[in-house]
């Protein structure tokens, strides 16, 4: 197990994973809530989109830097990989150079960001099905959050950065499918082409209406 590594019993479990994206809105983070309160999935938050949920199941963030700066009021489980961040509650999943999906529970790859962080730890915690919202992985109208840039120590990354990050969350695709994880974007502008397309709605519905969803 990883150090730490001790979340819910998730296996078999929808995880929503919502991101910053400057086109996250404050109804889809209502629609999630909806179905959280219904039982058909558990949240993670990354960084400080914890202010629009604080009701989510966990928080992942891996800058350092976003923790000396935030040092959040949250009530669930709060998970990094910064050794750091330990002074602030957050328990750690350690984190190694790459840019692949791992299987070992030994650690997780950094991928760059803690969005594709927190796809590798849901998967690690085993979920069925991984669904995205706020992962615009582009600047809609220049802007890179919903909320305003970081300021303090935790420097926002260039917008040329964003097409890395873009092209790792894509290429973790395949791999979660090969793995029998059922994966949907529901982020409402998107840069990313690999992962299917769907909104909260249909993710949501009765499943006897879209048993295949």
């Amino acid at each position: 197990m990883l150090p730490d590594f001790a979340p819910p019993e998730w296996k078999g479990e929808t995880i929503v994973i919502i991101a910053s994206g400057p086109s996250l809105s404050a109804a889809e983070v209502a629609r999630v809530k909806t179905a959280r309160d219904a039982g058909q999935c558990r949240v993670c938050v990354i960084n400080t989109t914890y202010r629009l949920a604080p009701w989510a199941d966990f928080l992942y963030a891996c800058d350092d830097n976003w923790w000396s700066d935030n040092a959040p009021e949250f009530a669930g489980e709060r998970w990094t990989q910064s050794p750091r961040a330990a002074q602030y509650g957050a328990r750690r999943c350690p984190g190694k150079p790459g840019y692949v999906i791992s299987d070992n529970p030994a650690y997780i790859y950094f991928g760059g960001n803690s969005g594709f962080q927190a796809i590798n730890l849901a998967y690690l915690m085993g979920a069925a099905r991984i669904v995205l919202l706020g992962f615009d992985m582009s600047a809609t109208g220049g802007r890179l959050h919903w909320h305003p840039d970081h300021g303090g120590s935790c420097h926002n990354p260039p917008i040329s950065q964003l097409n890395r990050w873009r092209e790792v969350v894509d290429n973790s695709a395949a791999p979660l499918v090969d793995r029998g994880v059922k994966i949907v974007n529901c982020t409402s502008e998107t840069a990313l082409v690999e992962w299917p397309r769907a909104t909260l709605d249909e993710v949501f519905c009765d499943e006897t209406d879209n048993p295949k969803m």
